[in-house]
């Protein structure tokens, strides 16, 4: 072989060599780097210890069976609002959230959220039958997307003393003319010193979220809202705002006229209702599902006391109900990743038992899971299932546009509550003021 097809034979062989060199390093550095570990951030607005402990539980079994670490904060509902704000703001929001029904649409017209429409089509079209779930599923709507998908929800209900009803001969209410005889004819001086001593029915008057919620029902059953179905600002209209004023001025009522609630109502809760319904203070509460767990641990006797009914309507008949929802934030890394977690979660036997954990506070969102025994089979549980049969806001458009939570995390409604039994305006007064709010909150 000549000394030039050594040269070049012996060239073939380097580059032959280097080739293999850098390809043995490309596979030993896959072979050996630290191989990056996918790790999920959760928020979590749960309060109560034992769903606290089951959420963490959840998150460590999705770890152990996907090797994915999801790590879970736990956010005071009043402190929600604000840390959202801020973290869109900033970016820095977390991976996956738990999230208020109301509360999509304006995150996602802020552009912070990733569209879960994936995650909605698995929901049957039997569960999409019941329990609200069809306008819950359109309140996460935005511009043809979903952007939240149900998890649990709560209802509100009329709780009363049943005992104390019949030994008046009085049948539970179920119309607004009916609440109104039941609660003066619960009105008592029971002990003949000249003072009201137990109310017929506690409602709160405080300017908090509770009072948001009840004073829409009134105004919905009624026939009220703050948007038509177009979306457009109705609530001071002419045929609309009346039936506005009249549903304030039934809610205002209770306190200023017929006197059946407290003194102190102003400043009350619906939890200080709560309490003062369970010492005996009160004949009817309007509360949600969340009273069950007190109910069983702090006074167990007061069980087959009372009774539990829908929330008597007008117009329209039924209860209010809220959904929490799961959600993808759009500044997460691990879309497929998140989107699984929240598969996990609602997993049937996932979503029982976290709801299980609640002990009545909590019922699942799709009607399948909600038939399991533990929410059909208890006396305070079951009442709370059977009313999102007839949800009232399933009959309201109001929560598929985002500036309805603007409205609702200013508390116009609240305010204008107070501006009757504090301030001393008129409901039409009260009205036209909250009107004025609304309309500076829509832009026009």
């Amino acid at each position: 072989m000549s000394s030039k097809a050594v040269t070049k034979l012996q060239g073939v062989i380097a580059v032959v060599v280097i080739v293999v060199a850098a390809i043995a390093g490309v596979y030993i550095y896959y072979l050996t780097r630290p191989i990056e570990k996918v790790e999920l951030t959760f928020w979590c607005m749960e309060w109560m210890p034992p769903i606290q402990a089951k959420i963490k539980e959840l998150c460590s079994d999705f770890e152990g069976e996907t090797g994915i670490k999801v790590s879970p904060t736990f956010v005071p509902w009043g402190e929600a609002w604000d840390k959202f704000m801020t973290g869109i703001e900033a970016g820095t929001t977390p991976d996956v959230s738990h999230i208020g029904l109301e509360w999509a649409s304006m995150f996602a017209a802020r552009g912070a959220l990733l569209p879960v429409d994936d995650l909605v089509a698995g929901i049957s079209e039997e569960d999409k039958m019941h329990q609200g779930i069809d306008m819950g599923l359109k309140c996460q709507l935005y511009e043809g997307h979903y952007y939240s998908v149900p998890w649990a929800l709560y209802s509100v209900c009329l709780i009363y003393r049943a005992d104390w009803l019949e030994a008046e001969g009085l049948s539970p209410p179920t119309s607004w003319d009916d609440l109104v005889n039941v609660a003066v004819k619960m009105n008592k001086d029971t002990d003949g010193d000249g003072e009201i001593d137990r109310w017929g029915f506690a409602l709160p008057f405080i300017k908090g979220f509770d009072v948001m919620q009840f004073i829409q029902t009134f105004i919905y059953q009624n026939g009220g809202a703050i948007i038509d179905e177009n979306s457009e600002l109705c609530f001071d209209d002419p045929e609309i705002k009346p039936k506005i004023v009249e549903a304030l001025r039934f809610y205002t009522d209770f306190y200023t006229k017929y006197k059946v609630t407290p003194p102190g109502a102003t400043a009350m809760s619906h939890m200080d209702c709560e309490s003062l319904f369970c010492a005996g203070g009160t004949a009817m509460i309007y509360d949600y599902n969340t009273v069950i767990p007190m109910l069983k641990s702090d006074y167990p006797e007061l069980i087959p006391k009372i009774g539990i009914v829908p929330t008597p309507g007008k117009v329209r008949e039924g209860s209010n109900y809220c959904f929490c929802g799961l959600m993808v934030f759009k500044t997460t890394k691990h879309e497929k990743e998140a989107k699984d977690f929240i598969r996990f979660m609602l997993r049937d036997e996932n979503n029982i038992e976290y709801c299980k954990s609640a002990n009545g506070y909590l019922i699942p969102a799709y009607y399948h899971q909600s038939r399991d025994p533990f929410f059909q089979e208890d006396p305070l549980i079951k009442p709370f299932v059977d009313s999102l049969e007839n949800p009232c806001h399933a009959g309201s458009p109001d929560y598929m546009n985002p500036h309805v939570m603007e409205v609702c995390g200013a508390l116009v409604l609240p305010a204008m509550v107070q501006k009757v039994v504090i301030d001393g305006l008129t409901c039409e007064e009260a009205v036209d003021w909250a009107a004025g709010q609304i309309r500076e909150i829509f832009g026009e």
